[in-house]
């Protein structure tokens, strides 16, 4: 009798622990909102989630390919586009239009984990938004000649790329009048120019490998140009390559100002024309004040030839105030100019995102 009732208590134990796993303990919740596979028709599935979807779903791909003949927009706030394991592929090598394979004009956007393949466009751009969040991302051209920007940024504020992968475009990241940018932790390689930064303010590139482009860095000035700042750091920039048709090619960051930056704690090595080009105002031309502070980098083996030291260039300009300190390498100006080392300069900040 014992025996019996001890394996009676023993199996309404044994039920009510499983009635408590199966009715009573929560669920595992499921971080996608939407789930998407290639289909018959990639573009209608995937284009319908980011117009069909609530501000603040999370659209998931699964791995594969999805083939697109259109481009996609995404305008839904607070949208996140994510692939939910590696090898989802957005191959738009079918694309009939040269628009962006995806175009983000939402706000808190994050997009991340994707492949973006052959865009006939920018692979994506960023126009008028705030708070996007690029993340984990590869975007490359198959066929020589065809890439445009990986990444374009158009008057965008607050963004942050990490972990991104650019290789065969013109321009591995563009960013155009854009304030608050962060690239970090990211490989820009074989393109035409690895980063192009035109106006904007409080621009940050920091680890991140700038290799075998044809011109690693270039800041320029936009034509309305007005109070332009970056910060570049701890970066490996290396290995451009010189093309007598392009006046950048060959350097591995270029200035051309009026542009302020603080250069710092960089490896830039290895290209063909010059480590770092300063064109500021011209000479004679109505000064727009701006500050240079290049200090604690290493500049080695820039310039062609057998004897390379083409490290540091500075071919004109009028600053408020030149620093150059603690480099590894030559600074070399143009003919009657004369650097105002002064220094330190005060750091620029890094942006607050």
């Amino acid at each position: 009798m014992m025996k019996w009732r001890r394996a009676c208590l023993a199996s309404v134990a044994l039920f009510a622990a499983c009635g408590l796993q199966g009715a009573d303990a929560p669920a595992a919740q499921d971080p996608c909102h939407v789930h998407l596979a290639p289909s018959e028709d990639d573009h209608l599935s995937i284009q319908s989630a980011l117009l069909g979807s609530a501000p603040g779903s999370v659209v998931c791909l699964e791995s594969g390919t999805y083939e697109l003949a259109d481009g996609l927009s995404l305008g839904v706030p607070g949208l996140t586009l994510r692939a939910l394991d590696e090898g989802a592929v957005l191959d738009f090598s079918r694309q009939r239009a040269p628009a962006p394979g995806l175009a983000i004009q939402g706000d808190d956007v994050t997009v991340e984990g994707l492949e973006f393949r052959d865009a006939r466009g920018p692979a994506v751009r960023v126009e008028g938004s705030d708070n996007v969040r690029l993340a984990s991302l590869r975007i490359l051209w198959t066929r020589s000649g065809e890439g445009t920007s990986g990444i374009d940024l158009r008057e965008a504020s607050n963004t942050r790329v990490t972990d991104v992968e650019v290789v065969g475009a013109k321009r591995g990241i563009l960013s155009a009048d854009s304030v608050r940018l962060v690239v970090e932790g990211s490989s820009l390689h074989h393109n035409e120019v690895g980063a192009w930064f035109e106006g904007g303010s409080d621009l940050e590139l920091t680890g991140t490998e700038l290799r075998s482009n044809r011109s690693g860095l270039v800041l320029a000035t936009s034509p309305a140009g007005a109070g332009e700042r970056a910060k570049i750091h701890g970066n490996l920039i290396e290995g451009s390559r010189g093309d007598a048709r392009d006046p950048l090619a060959g350097l591995g960051i270029a200035l051309v100002g009026p542009f302020t930056a603080e250069i710092h704690d960089n490896v830039v090595r290895s290209n063909d024309a010059a480590g770092l080009l300063v064109l500021g105002t011209e000479r004679g031309a109505e000064p727009a004040p701006f500050f240079l502070s290049v200090h604690d980098n290493r500049f080695v083996g820039n310039g062609e030839g057998p004897s390379p030291e083409r490290d540091l260039v500075v071919m004109e300009g009028e600053t408020s105030s030149w620093c150059f300190e603690r480099n590894e390498g030559t600074v070399q100006a143009a003919e009657g100019m004369e650097l105002d080392a002064g220094c330190p300069l005060a750091p620029i900040p890094a942006p607050s995102l």
